[in-house]
């Protein structure tokens, strides 16, 4: 998915993935940043950033239906002439309880977005005078423009499910990003778009002792390519061991450690704490592609961190004694 940032750890990133599942967790708010710094080997290491907040909304319309919403940015930087991505999203979301612990959820995503770079940082072969490289030598290379702004349309749906009395769960769901093919060319045409991608993904958590968890994770995103029969695609599975070592409601406190693998590009370590309303995932790229002979396997760290925010709710009124 070139065009779009995508991290490891995607199940920690929900609105990467689905603006359906805005909303969906356990509490009343949730605070996520992402940080991914990846190929550091490289001459110019790309950089992502990601930070969003969501909360269960107080206006319900029935006891089964809950509604979400969100904001979210994004940052990207990338190479010598730093092209950057930057994105403000607001998020939607309306999940419905369907039958005893199975809930299904749309959602969508409306996304601002800017894309721009530094030509002055950029050399060309014109720069060459015969000799030795002039940085002062003029250059005839011309951009109609160095920045430009586009809005994306996003939707998706989620399906949950969890066996009653156990930790197990299983999540999954279908998302189409840039349903509208906003334009984005730095020489106004039209015709470049970007193409939408098709996300699909599933996630499970399954108890498999009294202190222990196995958790399973896939995802497979598809982009086509423009102007010939190429596409883009990025297949990731993996899995994880938990151990609890605090069961108490609102002070848990547990640790994982897995392994994830994107087919054809890098096999990605991970570890993860919660310690009640924070959760902190690390992981690192170790890259087994073709380009490992620049980056020398080092593909690059990524950071997640969570923060839940869940109101006290006041005692019902009631009255102690009869009243006579």
């Amino acid at each position: 998915t070139a065009q779009d940032i995508h991290f490891s750890q995607f199940y920690n990133a929900p609105f990467t993935i689905n603006p359906a599942l805005t909303g969906l967790f356990k509490g009343d708010q949730r605070l996520t940043t992402h940080y991914r710094n990846q190929w550091a080997s490289v001459p110019v290491p790309y950089l992502t950033f990601s930070g969003a907040w969501d909360q269960k909304l107080p206006l319900q319309l029935s006891e089964a239906t809950t509604l979400g919403g969100g904001l979210r940015f994004n940052f990207d930087r990338a190479g010598d002439g730093e092209y950057q991505i930057a994105q403000l999203g607001l998020l939607t979301s309306v999940t419905q309880q369907l039958a005893d612990h199975f809930y299904a959820g749309v959602g969508a995503q409306l996304t601002f977005g800017q894309r721009r770079f530094a030509p002055e940082k950029l050399t060309f072969a014109e720069q060459w005078n015969g000799d030795v490289f002039d940085p002062n030598r003029p250059v005839t290379e011309n951009f109609d423009q160095t920045a430009f702004g586009m809005v994306s349309i996003s939707a998706g749906l989620n399906l949950n499910f969890s066996v009653p009395g156990t930790r197990t769960r299983i999540n999954g769901g279908i998302a189409f990003y840039h349903l509208n093919q906003p334009a984005e060319s730095f020489f106004s045409n039209p015709r470049v778009v970007l193409p939408r991608r098709n996300t699909q993904y599933l996630s499970g958590n399954f108890q498999t002792g009294p202190k222990t968890d196995l958790r399973v994770v896939a995802l497979w995103s598809f982009m086509d390519g423009q102007f010939s029969n190429a596409s883009f695609r990025e297949v990731v599975g993996g899995v994880g061991f938990r151990y609890h070592l605090n069961l108490t409601e609102g002070a848990e406190i547990n640790a994982l450690a897995g392994l994830n693998f994107r087919v054809g590009d890098a096999v990605i370590p991970t570890v993860e704490m919660q310690y009640q309303s924070w959760h902190v995932g690390l992981s690192y790229d170790v890259n087994i592609s073709a380009f490992e002979v620049a980056t020398g396997g080092q593909g690059g760290p990524e950071v997640f961190v969570s923060y839940i925010i869940t109101q006290v709710k006041p005692p019902e009124v009631f009255k102690a004694c009869p009243v006579f």
